[in-house]
C-alpha cells in the first residue's frame, strides 16, 4: 500500500519530498478543504450532479453513520441492497469507482448483515456485467423517474480510450438504463432517447448475456417502456429478493448530439458546437476532443454548411475551421479526413500558426 505523501528522505536537514507522481496515485482524502480538489482522482463529500472531467471515486459505508465497527448499530443504521446498488448505479454512470466500506468486529469476523449486502451487491453486479464493467457514461447520464444511463461501443473507431463518455451512434452504441426505484404504472418513461424502426429493448436478468424483450410505444418526448406483463422470475435477484434495480439494454436508437451541441442540419451525421476561448489551432482542435468524443475542428463541406457554421459562431470574426497544411506543402487538407473540393474562401482567410497554414472562418 502506498502512503498518501509517498516517501521523504531524512538526510539531517529537513525531510524532502521524492517526486512520485508518475508512480503513485493519490486522492484527496487529507487534509482539510482538499475534498474534489487536488490529486490522481477526487473522492468528493457528496456524488456530484453533472458529469466530472477528471477521475473520482465515491466512497460508500455500509453502516450510515460509521466506518468503523460499533457495538451499538441496529439494523436500520445500515443500508438496504436496494440503497447500495442504486449508488453503485448512479456512480458508474458519471464515470466513478464504487467502493463499499464494511465494518469488521475485534476479531476479523464480518458480520451476517454485511455478508448479505455484498452478496446481494455482487449477485447483481455478475448479472449486469455487460452494463457495468467496460462501461461509459452515455451523452445524457440520467433521466426522470429514477433512470440512469450507461453505454458501451461495439467499435470504438479509434476513439480516444480516456473519453469522458461514449456517443450516441445508431447502429454502434448500446445504450443501458439503471432503473434505480420501480415505477408505480409499470411504466419506464425514457425521455433521452429517440427511437428508429430499427431499435430494440430487452431486459437484463439471470446470469450475464441473458436478456428478454421487452414491448415500447414512442411519445412526443421519448419512448414509454411497458413491463407490466414481465414474469416477475425474469428481474435481478439474489437470495430469493428481489431487487428494485431492473436494466434496460436499448440498441439502435437514432443519433444525438451530447449537450450543448446541434446537429448539423445539412449533414445530420455530425454535431456542432462553438467554443469561445483564445486559442491556437493545435489547442482549439484538442479542446474539441475535449469536448466530444472524437470531435475535431470542422470541415465545410457546401454553400449551406457554411452558412450553418456561419450562424453558429456568435459573430466572432476570427473562428477556425478543420483546414490545414504543413508550410511546406500545397496541399490543402481537413482535419477530420474530409475529402471536400468546397473551396469558396475569401482571400484573406489563411494565416500561419505553429509551422502550418491554417483556416478562419
Amino acid at each position: 500500500m502506498a502512503s498518501h505523501f509517498g516517501q521523504v528522505l531524512l538526510n539531517g536537514i529537513g525531510i524532502p519530498w521524492i517526486p512520485v507522481k508518475d508512480t503513485v496515485v493519490t486522492n484527496d482524502r487529507w487534509g482539510s478543504d482538499t475534498s474534489c480538489a487536488h490529486g490522481g482522482f477526487y473522492t468528493c463529500q457528496s456524488q456530484p450532479t453533472t458529469l466530472p472531467t477528471h477521475k473520482w471515486e465515491n466512497v460508500v459505508s455500509a453502516d450510515k453513520s460509521s466506518r468503523g465497527y460499533r457495538r451499538t448499530m441496529k439494523l436500520d443504521d445500515v443500508y438496504s441492497s436496494d440503497e447500495l446498488i442504486a449508488q453503485l448505479a448512479q456512480t458508474i454512470s458519471l464515470g466513478g469507482n464504487f467502493v463499499l466500506n464494511i465494518n469488521i468486529d475485534a476479531n476479523g469476523r464480518v458480520l451476517p448483515v454485511f455478508e448479505e449486502r455484498l452478496k446481494n451487491l455482487g449477485d447483481f453486479v455478475t448479472d449486469h456485467s455487460d452494463a457495468i464493467f467496460s462501461s461509459k457514461p452515455w451523452i445524457y447520464q440520467s433521466d426522470v423517474d429514477s433512470v440512469v444511463y450507461t453505454s458501451q461501443l461495439k467499435n470504438p473507431n479509434n476513439l480516444d480510450p480516456y473519453r469522458l463518455y461514449n456517443p450516441q451512434q445508431q447502429n454502434n452504441t448500446v445504450i443501458y438504463a439503471f432503473v434505480t426505484n420501480w415505477p408505480d404504472d409499470n411504466l419506464v418513461n425514457l425521455t433521452r432517447v429517440v427511437p428508429t424502426s430499427q431499435t430494440t429493448i430487452n431486459l437484463l436478468h439471470a446470469g450475464p448475456g441473458t436478456y428478454s424483450s421487452v414491448p415500447f410505444s414512442q411519445t412526443s418526448t421519448g419512448i414509454l417502456v411497458d413491463i407490466s406483463n414481465v414474469s416477475i422470475s425474469n428481474f435481478p435477484s439474489s437470495n430469493y429478493v428481489s431487487f428494485d434495480t431492473f436494466v434496460l439494454k436499448i440498441e439502435n436508437a437514432a443519433d444525438q448530439c451530447p449537450v450543448n451541441w446541434i446537429q448539423n442540419s445539412i449533414n445530420q451525421q455530425e454535431c456542432l458546437t462553438f467554443g469561445n476561448s483564445t486559442l491556437g489551432w493545435n489547442a482549439a482542435n484538442s479542446q474539441c476532443g475535449a469536448l466530444g468524443p472524437g470531435a475535431t475542428l470542422t470541415s465545410i463541406n457546401s454553400v449551406f454548411e457554411n452558412s450553418v457554421i456561419q450562424d453558429l459562431n456568435q459573430g466572432c470574426s476570427n473562428a477556425y475551421i478543420g483546414l490545414y497544411r504543413n508550410s511546406s506543402s500545397s496541399n490543402w487538407q481537413w482535419i477530420n479526413g474530409d475529402t471536400s473540393t468546397y473551396t469558396n474562401w475569401g482571400p484573406d482567410v489563411f494565416i500561419a500558426d505553429d509551422e502550418l497554414d491554417i483556416g478562419e472562418i
